[in-house]
């Protein structure tokens, strides 16, 4: 102890600062000596595991530990009843997801639709119609009546390949039947007996073959005269012959 100034006492030595600084540092290596301990009392290194200073209970850890990984593994392989656990492919993290293909539905087959069966028309024969003695009138009024329209579609009466015929083409014909020259009189009765029976082979109508059949036996009533020419004249024209008067 020295005395300084007025009397006052004072301790030689470090100051008051210096051992404030001191006993920091002291302090200071103390905490990390024992973090430092702390370390290597949780840490084992490898050499110390190699090196035989591995201690009883640290063995008896790392066993315990390896037999519950073997355990594990095992329960892993058998799949719980002795079951194979099949592993399920995993799909890669940007791989897109799966899509289901979608079967197309087939297009049924519409089904065919039956052809209207055509009607084979079978055309009377002039010869198997019997022969009844016609006037003219009876003749005219059997051409009207091929041309009915609520019984008959006359835009069929087509001859050859001289398109529609209309009633009044058949106006001139009447005239000429009607002749007392025997040359007019075929040609115009000829006439209608053609054009009417060749409707009747096409649309198979029964209107024009009345008038065919009309026509015939008008020409044939004018006289016996005339049954040649006739009979000739059409086997010629449609392979048709008329109605005979003596049958």
């Amino acid at each position: 102890m020295v005395t300084v100034g007025a009397g006052k006492e004072r301790y030689a030595g470090p100051s008051v600062f210096e051992r404030f600084h001191q006993g920091s540092e002291a302090r200071t290596r103390a905490i990390e000596a024992a973090r430092r301990a702390e370390l290597d009392r949780k840490v084992t290194p490898i050499a110390d595991l190699t090196s035989g200073q591995i201690t009883k209970r640290k063995l008896g850890i790392v066993a315990g530990v390896t037999a519950s990984l073997v355990t594990l593994i095992a329960i892993a392989c058998k799949g719980g009843q002795g079951q194979e656990v099949k592993a399920t492919p995993t799909q890669p993290a940007n791989s897109p997801a799966p899509t289901e293909t979608i079967a197309a539905t087939p297009t049924p087959n519409p089904e065919p639709i039956p052809s209207p069966e055509l009607t084979q028309i079978v055309p009377k024969k002039l010869a198997d119609a019997e022969f009844v003695p016609t006037d003219v009138n009876s003749m005219i009024k059997s051409i009207d009546d091929a041309y009915n329209p609520e019984l008959y579609d006359t835009s069929k009466y087509i001859f050859k390949s001289s398109g529609q015929i209309k009633r009044e083409d058949f106006d001139l014909n009447i005239v000429h039947c009607q002749s007392t020259n025997v040359d007019d009189i075929l040609v115009g009765c000829n006439g209608i007996i053609q054009r009417m029976y060749y409707f009747h082979e096409q649309t198979g109508y029964e209107g024009p073959y009345l008038a065919a059949v009309a026509a015939c036996n008008y020409l044939v009533g004018k006289g016996s005269y005339l049954t040649d020419q006739v009979k000739e004249f059409l086997l010629q024209a449609i392979g048709q012959t008329c109605p005979q008067a003596d049958k």
